[in-house]
């Protein structure tokens, strides 16, 4: 039994740092002393009950191995209020566990500054003022199993700051993004990454596991406005609108659902930056015609500007399209590439290894300039256009109404072509630059199926995200990844 205590001892050690301590506070004036007196490994943990008008300012330093911590007494327990707000500045500060609701808060209500700060399991809900709800605003922050629902004031849900050339590096991760309603006018984004104005900034954004499920805010669910960001394994369920490529170049989005389920005005792609990438994705059930545009992935014309001027609708030269599978959508077509009234059509699109099946619909837009590549395409239905070569029009055989994944006897079996590229290999970020995965996250052969799924006997390690798979561990999400073993059984252990 002596050496069970005596592990018990060392795993606390570990667990708290052998200097850290807990400070305890139940008010603003604790709060903020403990603050000025917090030392890396050392846990602030605020009392469970509501805090009413709490302006926290949340400045200090840790280590990356020990860093300072701002608790709930217990997760969920806290709930701010009023004209509470948070700014965290300083690194390597961990935010745990907090719920926002009913604010009268005029700003932003949470931003976070600084390098490597992290806020994980907490919530804003019902919220109901206030202009953005989360801002992201340094270096490698990290925003996780968090949720965020019924936000119905303009501004974005969550806001990233993209200022300049240097990576930010930002993990955003299991987080279930909830009920947006319409707001009727521009500025209701669930995501925006970037402004306009920094459509050159790096960004170099981890966008992945997040839940969108009714997130009708406006046309732009996620507005990318800045380079080089990385969108993967995300869900898109019953919202209104579409992921565009608002501004900005060199972006992927890869191995994503969106899945319209019987709901009007659900999109998929708009594209207007250049040298973005759509790979591996699945859309299913998407009413295309009525949102933005009139197919499930677009690419807009585009403008000249003068040097120096924010090029809004820049033209486009290079898109890859390749791996995807677009189902039954409701309404509209599967690809328009060359879609608006703007003078300047895309340039370098290159169209390869999709499926795209619809029984009721045109599949492609009676626009094309000729200039398109297409290469490996597998398309059932209603062509639309004179076949540019590169399709074969045949029935890929899904497996089921829904379903992405390919049957037995599927056409799409080993019929990829090479020849199209590769993914963009973008520094510090897991980009699968071969599409040796596919969007289960099971490995290719090297002669590759068309469409997203692989069919093979290994293990699926993706699937399409519900609210279990995301958001806090207290409002029903999976288990908090950061929550120490239970020491209770430990003691029991016969020695």
């Amino acid at each position: 039994m002596r050496k069970c205590y005596l592990w018990l001892l060392c795993l606390q050690i570990l667990w708290t740092g052998a200097s850290a301590i807990d400070r305890n506070v139940s008010d603003m004036t604790g709060l903020n002393s403990a603050i000025a007196a917090a030392q890396p490994g050392d846990r602030i943990i605020l009392q469970n009950g509501t805090w009413n008008n709490a302006a926290i300012t949340f400045s200090s330093s840790g280590t990356e191995a020990a860093p300072i911590q701002l608790r709930a007494q217990t997760p969920g327990g806290v709930t701010f209020t009023g004209n509470s707000t948070l700014n965290v500045t300083g690194a390597y500060l961990v935010v745990h566990g907090f719920k926002w609701t009913n604010g009268t808060v005029t700003g932003n209500v949470v931003t976070i500054r600084g390098s490597y700060n992290r806020i994980t399991q907490c919530a804003i809900i019902n919220f109901n003022s206030g202009s953005k709800w989360m801002v992201l605003d340094g270096l490698r922050a990290r925003l996780d199993h968090c949720h965020f629902e019924v936000k119905n004031t303009v501004d974005p849900t969550l806001q990233i700051e993209v200022r300049d050339q240097t990576a930010d590096y930002h993990i955003v991760e299991y987080n279930h993004f909830s009920r947006r309603p319409p707001l009727g006018v521009n500025g209701g984004e669930t995501v925006r990454v970037g402004y306009s104005g920094q459509m050159d900034n790096i960004s170099r954004t981890l966008f992945q596991y997040n839940l969108f499920r009714e997130c009708d805010g406006e046309n732009e669910i996620i507005s990318n406005k800045s380079a080089e960001n990385l969108y993967r394994y995300n869900t898109f369920r019953r919202s209104e609108g579409q992921f565009c490529f608002r501004h900005g170049d060199r972006n992927i989005l890869y191995a994503n659902w969106f899945l319209g389920e019987g709901k009007a005005k659900t999109g998929g792609v708009r594209v207007i930056g250049s040298q973005n990438y759509i790979i591996n994705n699945f859309f299913y059930g998407l009413d295309a015609a009525n949102s933005t545009g009139d197919a499930v992935i677009i690419l807009q014309k585009g403008q000249t500007y003068a040097s120096g001027e924010v090029r809004f609708n820049p033209q486009i030269n290079g898109c890859v399209i390749a791996y995807n599978t677009i189902g039954e959508y409701t309404s509209g077509r599967a690809i328009d590439l060359n879609n608006g009234s703007r003078p300047l059509s895309p340039m370098g699109v290159v169209v390869a290894n999709n499926i795209a099946v619809d029984a009721n619909q045109s599949l492609v837009a009676n626009n094309l300039t000729g200039s398109e590549t297409w290469m490996g395409n597998i398309f059932s239905g209603t062509l639309g256009i004179t076949n540019p070569g590169g399709i074969t029009m045949a029935n890929p055989q899904l497996e089921s109404a829904g379903s992405w994944r390919i049957g037995a006897a599927s056409p799409a079996i080993d019929a990829g072509v090479g020849g199209w590229g590769s993914l963009l290999n973008i520094s510090g970020l897991p980009a699968d630059v071969n599409v040796s995965l596919d969007i289960d996250g099971q490995t290719r052969s090297s002669s590759k199926d068309v469409g997203a799924d692989e069919r093979t006997s290994g293990a699926v390690v993706n699937h399409p995200l519900d609210s279990m798979d995301v958001g806090p561990a207290w409002l029903g999400g999976p288990p908090d990844p950061d929550a120490p073993p239970a020491l209770a059984n430990l003691a029991l252990q016969k020695q």
